[in-house]
C-alpha cells in the first residue's frame, strides 16, 4: 500500500511541476526585414518591412507584435495593413500611438500552425527613425523575439530612396 501512495505522490508532484514551468522562449524563426526607408522630403519617412512573427516555437502563437522607432519623438502618421489575419481566422489589427505600432489580437485562443502570418508593413512617421525595434512577440519578454533595424544619420546615406 505504501508503494501505491508513494506512486501518486510522486505523478501529482511531477503534474504539479510541469504545469508551473514557464513555456520557453524561441522566437529563433521570426524574420524581420527592412525592404525600403524613403525620404519623402517633407519632414517624413516611409518604411516598408516585411516581418513574418514565429507562429509554431515553444513561446506559441502571439497575442501581439510591435515596432518602436527611436528616437522617440518620432511620430508615426500612417500604416498599412490595417489588420493582419492568419488562415485560422485569428484578427490582428493595427493601433499606433506615438512612436509605436502594435498589432494586438483580441481572439480568446489563438490558433496554432498559422501560415499566413507574414506581411508587408508600410510605415509613414514625422522625424528621421535611427533604428526601430520589432518585437515578435511582445508578450513573453524574451529578448531573442526583438529585432533591431538601424539607420544611418543622414537620409542621402546608402539605403535611401528620395523622392
Amino acid at each position: 500500500m505504501k508503494t501505491k501512495k508513494t506512486s501518486i505522490l510522486t505523478y501529482a508532484l511531477v503534474v504539479i511541476f510541469i504545469l508551473g514551468i514557464k513555456v520557453a522562449n524561441a522566437c529563433n524563426v521570426s524574420v524581420v526585414t527592412l525592404t525600403s526607408a524613403t525620404d519623402n522630403l517633407d519632414g517624413t519617412f516611409t518604411y516598408v518591412i516585411e516581418a513574418c512573427p514565429e507562429y509554431n516555437g515553444l513561446e506559441g502563437p502571439p497575442d501581439e507584435w510591435s515596432f518602436t522607432f527611436f528616437p522617440a519623438t518620432i511620430t508615426i502618421n500612417s500604416f498599412t495593413p490595417a489588420t493582419v489575419n492568419t488562415s485560422s481566422n485569428d484578427i490582428y489589427t493595427g493601433s499606433a500611438s506615438g512612436n509605436v505600432l502594435s498589432y494586438p489580437t483580441g481572439s480568446p485562443l489563438i490558433a496554432h500552425s498559422s501560415n499566413t502570418l507574414c506581411a508587408t508593413y508600410t510605415i509613414t512617421v514625422t522625424g528621421q527613425a535611427t533604428s526601430i525595434l520589432v518585437d515578435t512577440h511582445t508578450d513573453d519578454g524574451s529578448p531573442i523575439c526583438d529585432h533591431t533595424l538601424t539607420f544611418p544619420a543622414c537620409s542621402g546615406a546608402p539605403g535611401f530612396i528620395q523622392n
